[in-house]
């Protein structure tokens, strides 16, 4: 994912360290603890953890076809 929004920032102080040949960010897992002031206050309406329910929903298939590759290169190395 090449949204910089999306993007946490402690990732670009380890991409200045580690220098990866790629990067993917998979979204999709909500933590209620680490929700700034306006998104607590959005999971306090009535609909608001509707909105934004707490989990993890990352999709799975994606994340194993993204490691896989990883694995794949790294076996021809």
């Amino acid at each position: 994912m090449d949204d910089p929004e999306l993007e946490p920032k402690e990732i670009g102080e380890f991409r200045e360290t580690i220098r990866p040949r790629g990067r993917r960010v998979f979204s999709g897992a909500l933590d209620p603890g680490r929700l700034g002031l306006q998104h607590r206050l959005i999971r306090k309406l009535p609909a608001g953890r509707a909105l934004l329910p707490e989990g993890d929903f990352r999709n799975r298939d994606d994340i194993e076809a993204w490691t896989g590759g990883i694995a794949r290169t790294l076996e021809t190395l």
